[in-house]
C-alpha cells in the first residue's frame, strides 16, 4: 500500500518538471528573429547617418529574412538614442546604429555620459566610414593646404573654421596641432548655414562630410583643397588626400550588453555577407562612404583606441569638458 502512494508521489513530481523541461527546450528552439527588428539611430531623417542606416538595415534584414524598421531618436548628439537601447531587453530585437561622434568622441567632450563605451555595449560590427572634406569659399586664394596654413599664419587673427559637430570640432583642433595651423573656431548648429556662409565668404573654411560637400562644389559655390582619408566613390581621384591627418566618420552596429551570443554572431555573420555585397558597395560609394569590415572584438578595440586618441586631442588643445 506504502509503496503504491511512494509512487503516485514520484509521478505527481516528475510531471511539473517534465513540463518545466519542456518549456525551457521551446524557449531555446525558438528561433531569432521571429519579428521585426528596431534600429534605433540618434539623428534625424536625411544626412549620411541616416542614408548609411536605412541603405544597411533594407540590406541586413533581407539577408536575416526579417524586416529591420529604422526608428530616429535625435536629440544630444546621439545620446537619446543610446537611452533608448537600453531601456530595451538585451534580446537582439532593437539594436543601435552609432557613430564615432556618440560612441568615440562624445566622451572627450562630455563631463557625464549616460553610457560606459566598455561596458554597456555588445559590440558587431562596422559599417561604413567617410572622410572629411576641407573646403573654402570658390574665390578664395588658398588652393591647398600649403597656402592655407600659410596665410593663417600672415592673418593677425588668424583665419575662421566652421564646425557642426563634436567631430568637425576635434578635428580642427588635430588640424592646428599637427600642422600649425591659426584658426579660430565657429560652431554652427547645421551644415546649411555653414555652406552659406564660406560660399559667401563669410567663413574661411570648414572640414564637412562629403554628402553635404560634394553638391555644393559640383555648383561652383566652394571648392575643394584636401579631403583627410580616402573617398569612394567618382571623387576618389579627384580630391587631395591630406597627410598627416588621417580623420574618417564611421558608423556601426551595436546590441544592448548581455544580448545573448549566438545572437550577436548571427548579426554579425550577416552583417558581413552584406558589406561583401558589391551593389552594397555602390549604394554607399554615392555618398562618399566606404564599407568598414570590421567586427565584435576587433570593432570594440578600434572604438576604444579611438576613444583615447579624441581623449588626448581635447586634452592637448585645452578643450574643457562640456
Amino acid at each position: 500500500m506504502l509503496s503504491r502512494y511512494v509512487k503516485k508521489f514520484a509521478i505527481a513530481l516528475a510531471i511539473p518538471a517534465v513540463a518545466l523541461t519542456s518549456a525551457a527546450t521551446a524557449h531555446a528552439d525558438e528561433k531569432w528573429p521571429n519579428k521585426s527588428i528596431r534600429m534605433i539611430v540618434g539623428f534625424a531623417p536625411g544626412g549620411p547617418t541616416d542614408y548609411a542606416a536605412r541603405f544597411v538595415a533594407e540590406a541586413l534584414g533581407k539577408e536575416m529574412g526579417t524586416t529591420i524598421v529604422v526608428e530616429n531618436k535625435p536629440g544630444a548628439n546621439g545620446q537619446t538614442a543610446v537611452g533608448e537601447l537600453k531601456r530595451n531587453k538585451a534580446d537582439g530585437n532593437t539594436i543601435l546604429f552609432i557613430t564615432s561622434g556618440s560612441l568615440s568622441v562624445a566622451p572627450a567632450r562630455y563631463k557625464s555620459l549616460p553610457f560606459d563605451v566598455t561596458k554597456d555595449f555588445d559590440y558587431i560590427g562596422a559599417v561604413s566610414g567617410y572622410p572629411s572634406v576641407l573646403v573654402t569659399n570658390a574665390q578664395s586664394s588658398i588652393q591647398d593646404v600649403t597656402q592655407l596654413v600659410k596665410e593663417s599664419k600672415e592673418r593677425k587673427d588668424g583665419l575662421s573654421a566652421g564646425t557642426v559637430s563634436n567631430t568637425q570640432e576635434l578635428t580642427l583642433a588635430l588640424f592646428k596641432q599637427r600642422f600649425g595651423v591659426n584658426a579660430v573656431g565657429v560652431p554652427y548648429k547645421g551644415d546649411s548655414q555653414a555652406m552659406t556662409d564660406i560660399a559667401g565668404g563669410q567663413l574661411d573654411f570648414a572640414f564637412l562630410s562629403p554628402s553635404v560637400a560634394i553638391p555644393m562644389i559640383e555648383s561652383g559655390r566652394v571648392k575643394a583643397i584636401g579631403v583627410t582619408g580616402q573617398i569612394a566613390g567618382a571623387y576618389q581621384s579627384k580630391l587631395a588626400r591630406i597627410q598627416g591627418l588621417d580623420v574618417i566618420a564611421w558608423n556601426g552596429i551595436v546590441t544592448r550588453k548581455g544580448t545573448p551570443e549566438a545572437i550577436n554572431q548571427q548579426l554579425g555573420s550577416a552583417l558581413k555577407k552584406v558589406l561583401e555585397l558589391p551593389e552594397f558597395q555602390a549604394g554607399l560609394a554615392k555618398s562618399g562612404q566606404s564599407v568598414m569590415p570590421i567586427r565584435n572584438k576587433e570593432f570594440e578595440k578600434f572604438v576604444l583606441d579611438e576613444a583615447r586618441m579624441w581623449e588626448k586631442v581635447a586634452n592637448d588643445a585645452g578643450l574643457e569638458k562640456l
